[in-house]
């Protein structure tokens, strides 16, 4: 048992812990479908999306987060009954991406998470534009 438990970590370590996915959007009258690529832990990814132009964009996102500083402090006498409060980071629920054109376009997005602890997977509302002022709209 100890065998397998080793092997299925080392397994999830070398192989990044990511996860993939699709966005369904909408683009004028057009629907467009985003494909997604999330690192997790690591609160970013990449974003690919094929506008009704045929232009394709593909990008990294970025998911924000807070980091609090200070030192640790230990409550109580010995080390079995203690508490230690450390640093810490606190996860937003905004994201942001900026996806590169085949065709020299860019594009814009603005994302917010429903479940900020599991990044896209954990659902939510976004929206970009392109620098050609497309629009797209999307849940997920």
């Amino acid at each position: 048992m100890y065998k397998l438990l080793v092997t299925i970590t080392g397994f999830a370590l070398t192989t990044g812990c990511t996860s993939t996915g699709t966005i369904q959007g909408v683009s004028g009258n057009n629907t467009v479908q985003f494909e997604y690529e999330q690192t997790l832990f690591e609160h970013q990814g990449l974003l690919k999306v094929t506008m009704p132009s045929g232009e394709r964009f593909t990008g990294k996102y970025v998911q924000g987060s807070t980091t609090s500083s200070g030192t640790d402090w230990e409550l109580g006498e010995s080390s079995d009954e203690s508490i230690i409060l450390r640093d810490s980071t606190t996860i937003s629920s905004k994201a942001e991406a900026v996806l590169i054109g085949d065709k020299g376009s860019t594009m814009s997005c603005w994302l917010t998470l429903s479940a900020p602890e599991v990044g896209l997977d954990g659902g939510g509302i976004g929206k970009c534009k392109t620098s050609t002022n497309k629009k797209v709209s999307f849940t997920f």
